[in-house]
Order: structure tokens, then sequence, then C-alpha cells
């Protein structure tokens, strides 16, 4: 009697449902759970392709997952060279949230203005 006849045997005998698992060895990671390391040998083909073709399928590939901003962003990105550096400067601008002093004349013209009493400006200020 050879050792697969056998192995059938007793999962017919059990009737229990038996998973093997078919890959040995490390389990693999997810992309976003790779090194960086791992990620420049992952898509060192990739990285070799044009970059209007690779920014085209970026475009595309979002728009089919329903991020449609984000594919807008990357078309309009990658039409004109100065197109993204004006993103950039646009973006930092939003990140910065910058305080800015109100002058004693700025200070009293919101106060009056808006109506508030003492206690509600010193808490606004």
């Amino acid at each position: 009697m050879n050792l697969s006849s056998r192995w059938t045997r007793a999962v017919e005998w059990s009737g229990d449902a038996i998973q093997r698992t078919l890959s040995r060895g490390r389990p693999k990671k997810t992309f976003a759970e790779s090194s960086e390391r791992s990620k420049r040998r992952k898509t060192e083909e990739l990285r070799l392709q044009d970059v209007e073709k690779l920014s085209y399928a970026t475009h595309m590939v979002l728009r089919a997952s329903g991020k449609s901003d984000a594919s807008k962003v990357v078309k309009d990105l990658t039409k004109s060279p100065t197109r993204a550096r004006k993103y950039r400067s646009a973006f930092r601008k939003s990140n910065k949230e910058e305080r800015q002093q109100l002058s004693s004349l700025g200070a009293l013209s919101m106060y009056v203005e808006a109506g508030l009493t003492r206690t509600q400006y010193e808490i606004v200020r």
C-alpha cells in the first residue's frame, strides 16, 4: 500500500475538509509592508518605462478605483513642468497656518463688527 492511498482513505474516513498550503517558506509581505529596498527591487522593471506611460497608467488606475480627484491631480501635474511646482507651493501654503497679530485698530474693528461682548472677545483672542 503506498502512502498516497493511505492518505486518501484517511481523508475520506474522517469526512473533514483538509486544506493544504501551496506555498512553503517565508510568508510574502504586501507591497505596503515591504521595505524601501524591496519596493525598489519589485518596481525595477516599471521604472524602466517611459514617464508619460507610467503617469497615464497611474491616472487610469486611480480613475478606475474611484479616486477621481487624485486622478485629476496626476493628470494636471504631468501636463507641464511648471504645474508640479505650482501644486507643491500651493500645498506648502495650505499646510502652513500662520497666525497674524492684529493691530490694535484691527482688533477693535473686529470686536465692534462682530458685536462681541468683552468676555467673548477674550475667548476668541
